[in-house]
């Protein structure tokens, strides 16, 4: 996912965690406000879902965000990459699944729900594999497609990325210079990022998906 590779590029240059996990919230923003405006285009966004999702994802970040110095990030990686590996086999089974939207009642939306609010505790406060956990969650209790998983979730991501900013701004552990460029280069490789994401279609982005997916989950499980 984008939150791997980016916290593993900051981290290259020899950057404390919690400044590198700051700069990628700023560059967040971009990365969301870039992707939005091909997805509402497309018109890929659902927003009977986004709405809910952000006010249950801003409680999430509010709590995520003060609680990223206190919890055990070994054992949540190592559940979190163990979720994403039992989705391989769940979508090889299942073909359909984030390739045609389907009607889900209401006891499956209040599971996706729940889901959504425990994986965006943890994306607000270590990042990675959260998104990847947020496809699996909406494309299964949700039924949507995998194209209306990335649009849908443009809104509350860049909601929760900036109630994470304004608690590591107010603990001074943001550099607004370094965070800025970030920023900009995040947008403008999401603006052409969803250009062919959206051409490919749902069906390719699922292999690739797939393949990631499994990439990261050994990556968190086993720590490589």
């Amino acid at each position: 996912g984008t939150s791997l590779l980016s916290l593993s590029l900051l981290g290259v240059y020899g950057l404390p965690p919690l400044m590198s996990l700051s700069m990628y919230k700023v560059g967040n923003e971009g990365f969301q406000l870039g992707g939005l405006i091909n997805y509402l285009k497309a018109e890929k966004v659902l927003w009977n879902y986004a709405l809910p999702l952000v006010g249950i994802g801003a409680v999430a970040a509010f709590i995520g965000g003060n609680i990223v110095l206190s919890v055990d990030e070994t054992l949540l990686s190592k559940i979190i990459g163990l979720a994403l590996f039992l989705f391989v086999p769940l979508s090889v089974f299942n073909p359909k699944l984030g390739i045609v939207a389907r009607t889900v009642g209401i006891k499956s939306k209040t599971i996706g729900y729940c889901l959504y609010f425990l994986s965006s505790i943890w994306g607000s406060s270590f990042a990675i594999g959260a998104g990847l956990f947020n496809m699996i969650n909406q494309t299964y209790f949700f039924g949507m497609t995998l194209l209306q998983v990335k649009g849908t979730a443009k809104i509350p991501g860049a909601v929760k990325s900036i109630i994470v900013l304004i608690l590591f701004a107010h603990a001074g552990i943001v550099n607004w210079q370094l965070s800025l460029i970030f920023l900009v280069g995040m947008f403008l490789g999401s603006l052409l990022g969803t250009v062919y994401t959206i051409r490919i279609g749902d069906t390719w982005l699922r292999y690739f998906l797939l393949v990631t997916v499994f990439v990261l989950s050994i990556k968190l499980i086993f720590g490589y």
